[in-house]
């Protein structure tokens, strides 16, 4: 229920945010919310069995350090998902990093970064992409823009829509919000069709999101 609240939570806030950019009346939010909400409902469908998805539920089963980078409203997109997925690596013996953070250790060979950005040219963001392949990790990028800098170097890419009108709060980052939310039960799945034996709180929480 928590992730459920979280999100929907997000779709309010980000449909009053361009009703008060537009000045509009209170109905216009309602409006935005309910487009938010199934746009991204045919984004999950739609790469709910894509090789994105693939890709990184095969990676964070294994025994590797995973990290999740973005800057601004990435960066929390980022720690959100973080978080989730952080529950169930510990739970097996391994460790989730959000990048920029104090105790970010540096990354080794088959580690996997996965990051978020709208444009996918934030300068510092591409920097860290090009030393994460430097090290020899693997790199998904959540982009705004397929052709950019960031996917160029990611092995594997999801494009969401985004905003290009300059001020007006942009649907991107919710979007890869919602996306991203599968991620941590399509993992619990994998790790019990493997017979790993998980903590009965992550079982319960598998449970409550899927039931």
């Amino acid at each position: 229920m928590e992730d459920a609240f979280i999100l929907g939570s997000g779709a309010v806030f980000q449909a009053v945010a361009e009703a008060l950019y537009e000045d509009s009346l209170p109905g216009r939010a309602l409006q935005y919310a309910r487009e938010i909400v199934a746009e991204a409902a045919k984004i999950i469908d739609s790469c709910i069995n894509s090789d994105f998805y693939r890709f990184i539920v095969e990676r964070i089963e294994t025994r590797n350090v995973c990290f999740f980078a973005g800057l601004g409203s990435s960066h929390e997109v980022a720690r959100m998902t973080a978080v989730r997925i952080g529950h169930i690596k510990r739970a097996i013996g391994d460790q989730v990093y959000v990048a920029r953070e104090s105790s970010t250790p540096a990354p080794r060979q088959g580690d996997l970064m996965l990051v978020i950005s709208s444009s996918g040219e934030t300068e510092i963001v591409t920097a860290w992409c090009r030393n994460f392949k430097r090290m020899g990790g693997l790199l998904a990028a959540v982009v705004g823009n397929p052709e950019s800098t960031i996917a160029s170097l990611a092995d594997t890419v999801l494009a969401l829509p985004r905003g290009d009108e300059p001020g007006r709060p942009n649907r991107f980052y919710m979007y890869a919000a919602f996306a991203l939310s599968p991620l941590p039960i399509l993992l619990v799945e994998r790790l019990e069709e493997k017979g790993f034996r998980l903590p009965e709180y992550i079982i319960r929480w598998h449970q409550s999101v899927t039931s």
